[in-house]
């Protein structure tokens, strides 16, 4: 009786187009997925040539990488290309091989992603991001994210405007927010509060008095409600 290897068992619920090549180029297994999206049955591919499917102008690009990561192990970078599906259309996916033990053999593993589908994804984020910084600049609030054993530290849009700055890919470190936009009384404060809510889990809320400068250079202190909480990485606080 054939039994199933935990590769298989991993790769069956993965949302990737999954396939593996003999050294050949044929096919030693197709994913669950690989025959949900192109249509295919596996009886009708397994031990066929996978460049069979592969459109015309996009072979030459996808044997390139075969060949590359059968001879260096892994291909550099992905490739673009088109597939044919079972009813005869094509669709753009972007593949990425390497090599693997498969069943005591050489071969090369496909994974891929259909373009229009991970185009989507980028969509959503974007629309994310957008919506949160909306959200923010209504709500005038942002967020700041602070790695307690680096001190390396990550800031919302919404954060930039909160501390009135200009919106820059540098955050600002913490010993310039603590020592120089805090007031002198509320910097400890925080830092003390952090080191709290990473000792116990609990998350804290502070008052704080942030320094902004106007046009003129003149000083005026805005008061900030704050709320510090854990950011667990398995199952430690790290943040």
């Amino acid at each position: 009786m054939e039994t199933t290897s935990p590769f298989e068992v991993i790769v069956e619920n993965a949302r990737d187009l999954i396939w593996v090549y003999e050294e050949d180029a044929t096919y030693s297994y197709v994913s669950r997925y690989f025959m949900e999206v192109l249509g295919y049955e596996a009886v009708n591919v397994i031990g066929h040539s996978a460049m069979q499917h592969v459109h015309p102008d996009d072979r030459v690009r996808l044997q390139s990488k075969f060949n590359q990561a059968l001879h260096e192990g892994t291909s550099k970078g992905s490739v673009e290309h088109r597939i044919r599906c079972g009813n005869g259309e094509y669709i753009w996916i972007k593949s990425r091989l390497s090599v693997i033990d498969f069943k005591g053999k050489t071969c090369v593993l496909n994974i891929a992603r259909e373009l229009s589908e991970m185009a989507e994804d980028q969509r959503r984020i974007a629309e994310s991001e957008s919506s949160m910084r909306d959200a923010e600049f209504i709500a005038k609030m942002g967020s700041w994210r602070v790695n307690m054993e680096t001190m390396e530290n990550w800031w919302s849009p919404g954060n930039f405007n909160l501390y009135e700055l200009l919106e820059s890919s540098q955050t600002p470190g913490v010993d310039y927010v603590v020592n120089e936009r805090l007031h002198k009384d509320d910097g400890p404060k925080v830092l003390e509060a952090m080191k709290d809510v990473v000792r116990t889990g609990k998350a804290k809320q502070l008052r704080l008095r942030v320094s902004c400068s106007d046009s003129n250079g003149d000083i005026r202190t805005k008061h900030v409600l704050t709320r510090i909480k854990p950011f667990l990485v398995d199952g430690r606080c790290k943040r």
